[in-house]
Formats: structure tokens, C-alpha cells, sequence
């Protein structure tokens, strides 16, 4: 049941989207989806199963986990800002489905639990440019039980490598 919730999010979501938008996960088996974000308003998908590189144009990349403090919390949709474009990739471990959209300095993301558990802190980490969160702040989130019932007073929170 918690999935029907989530599944009508990440619709509206996809419908809220420009055209030009494109599919913002790709399965990996080891991985789960590695999103890259490229420019301000564009989306790539990127499967090589989260280089901590970032490649030559990129730099060295820091991995920051997404952590919730309620453990009945299955699904959650943040809004994150990143006024200095530090954000390089969302990755969704296998243990959750998730999309994500950025739109100029903000990113919004989205995922649920596969099974009915506990989402586990680092199933949805970020790869932030350089060595420190930039100016990446969780502006506001908001998680959801199994029934797909807003959980009052959650928080998700960007926790240091």
C-alpha cells in the first residue's frame, strides 16, 4: 500500500517535468540508480556504478548519505537547494526506487523502501564536488509510513562521510 503513495508522487513528478527531461534512473546490479546531474536544467542517466573520481572536468567527489529519523518511514521527497552547482550525482542503493530533477539551483528527490523495512541510512547518497557539502542544504522533506500517511515531524538529514 505504501507504494500506491509514493507511485502517485513520482507521477506527478514525471508530469511536472520539461520535455527535454529525460528517464533520471539506470538499474545497476550492484549499484541500484546512479543519476548524474550535468547542467541546471537537464538530466543524464550515468551507469558507471558511482565513480568517487568525478573525471577530469569534475574533481574528486565526497559521498554524503541521506539519513531518516523515523523508522517507519518508507517513502520521502526532499527538495534540496545547491546555489553552487556541487551537486554531481544522486545514487539509490538496491534497497530503494528513486528519481530525482533539478531545476536551476534546486533538486528534488524521491524514493521509497522495496519492502515494507526501514529505510536504511545511505540507501540515497549524494557525490558532492570537492570535500564539503558547498552550500547543499535539505530546504524541506517530508516521508511517509506504509499506508502512505504523511509522517509529522520526520526529518531527513545530509550526514558527513
Amino acid at each position: 500500500m505504501y507504494r500506491v503513495g509514493t507511485l502517485v508522487f513520482a507521477v506527478g513528478l514525471a508530469a511536472c517535468t520539461k520535455e527535454d527531461a529525460q528517464s533520471t534512473g539506470t538499474p545497476s546490479d550492484d549499484v541500484g540508480q546512479v543519476t548524474d546531474l550535468g547542467s541546471a536544467d537537464s538530466v543524464d542517466p550515468k551507469t558507471d556504478g558511482g565513480d568517487t573520481s568525478g573525471g577530469p572536468d569534475v574533481g574528486p567527489l565526497t559521498t554524503f548519505r541521506l539519513r531518516v529519523d523515523r523508522a517507519e518511514a518508507r517513502s520521502c521527497e526532499c527538495l534540496l537547494t545547491d546555489p553552487n552547482g556541487a551537486l554531481h550525482q544522486v545514487v539509490f542503493g538496491a534497497s530503494v526506487e528513486g528519481r530525482q530533477i533539478r531545476r536551476g539551483d534546486r533538486v528534488g528527490v524521491a524514493f521509497f523502501r522495496k519492502a515494507d523495512a526501514a529505510l536504511d541510512e545511505g540507501a540515497v547518497s549524494l557525490s558532492l564536488k570537492g570535500t564539503a557539502l558547498n552550500g547543499v542544504v535539505m530546504a524541506r522533506a517530508s516521508c511517509f509510513d506504509k499506508a502512505g500517511a504523511e509522517l509529522a515531524g520526520a526529518k531527513v538529514e545530509i550526514a558527513a562521510p
